[in-house]
C-alpha cells in the first residue's frame, strides 16, 4: 500500500511518498501554484498518484488548539472531497493542531 502525504496551504503544497510498503516516508515534492487555485493542486496531485501508483492520500487537517475547525479546515475538507471525486483514490485525514 503506497502513500502520499498532503500539507494543503494557500499557495503551496507539501507532498511526501511512502514505500511500497506504506512503512516509511520522505519528502516528494513542494507543489507551488497561484493563491487559491486548488483545481491546479488537485489535478496534479491527481497525476502525481497515477505516476507513482498511489493508493491512498493522506490529508492534513489543522485544527485549533481547542479542537475547533477553521476555514483551513474546510478548505482541506473541500479539496479532499474534490480528489475524491475527480478519482478512484481513497483519502483519509490526519490531524494537525494550530497555535
Amino acid at each position: 500500500m503506497k502513500y502520499l502525504g498532503l500539507d494543503l496551504g494557500s499557495r503551496t503544497l507539501g507532498l511526501a511518498i511512502s514505500d511500497a510498503l506504506g512503512m516509511f516516508a520522505r519528502a516528494y515534492d513542494t507543489l507551488r501554484f497561484e493563491d487559491d487555485d486548488y483545481d491546479y493542486a488537485i489535478n496534479e496531485t491527481i497525476n502525481i498518484c497515477k505516476k507513482e501508483g498511489i493508493n491512498e492520500i493522506v490529508l492534513g487537517n489543522p485544527k485549533h488548539m481547542n479542537g475547533d475547525e477553521g476555514i483551513r479546515s474546510q478548505i482541506s475538507y473541500d479539496f479532499k472531497k474534490k480528489i475524491e471525486e475527480k478519482s478512484d483514490i481513497a483519502s483519509s485525514w490526519w490531524t494537525s493542531y494550530n497555535c
